[in-house]
C-alpha cells in the first residue's frame, strides 16, 4: 500500500504540475490578446493570474518533494498536502466544463487525493 500511494501520488502530482504550467500559459496568451480590454486591466488580470498559477505549481510540488523525502513525517506532510491538492483539483474540475483537458485534470486530481489518502492510512499503521 505504500508503493501504491507513493506511486499515485508522484503521478497525479506530476500531472498536476504541468497542466497547471500548461494554463499558465494558454491563460497568459489569452489575456494578451484579449482586445476589448485596457492595458491597465489586462496588467492586473495578469498579475493575479501569474499569481494564482504559481500558487496552483507550488502546492502539488512541495507534496511531491515531501513524498520522495525519507522521513516518514515529512512523508506524512507531502501525503496531507497531496490531500488538498487533489481536493482542490477535483472541485476545481467539477465546476468546469466537460473537454480532453478538464478530464485530465479530474483523472490527476483523484490519482493525487487517492494517494495521499493512502498514504496517510499506511502511515497511521
Amino acid at each position: 500500500m505504500k508503493k501504491a500511494s507513493k506511486i499515485l501520488t508522484i503521478v497525479g502530482t506530476s500531472i498536476s504540475v504541468v497542466l497547471a504550467l500548461i494554463g499558465m500559459i494558454l491563460g497568459i496568451v489569452g489575456i494578451t490578446v484579449a482586445s476589448d480590454e485596457s492595458v491597465a486591466v489586462k496588467g492586473i488580470a495578469m498579475v493575479l493570474f501569474i499569481g494564482l498559477s504559481i500558487a496552483g505549481m507550488i502546492l502539488p510540488l512541495l507534496a511531491l518533494i515531501f513524498v520522495l523525502m525519507k522521513s516518514t513525517k515529512l512523508n506524512f506532510v507531502g501525503y496531507i498536502l497531496a490531500i488538498v491538492t487533489g481536493g482542490f483539483a477535483v472541485l476545481g474540475m467539477l465546476l468546469s466544463g466537460v473537454g480532453v483537458i478538464t478530464l485530465l485534470s479530474l483523472a490527476s486530481g483523484v490519482a493525487t487525493l487517492v494517494g495521499g489518502i493512502l498514504g496517510v492510512v499506511s502511515a497511521k499503521k
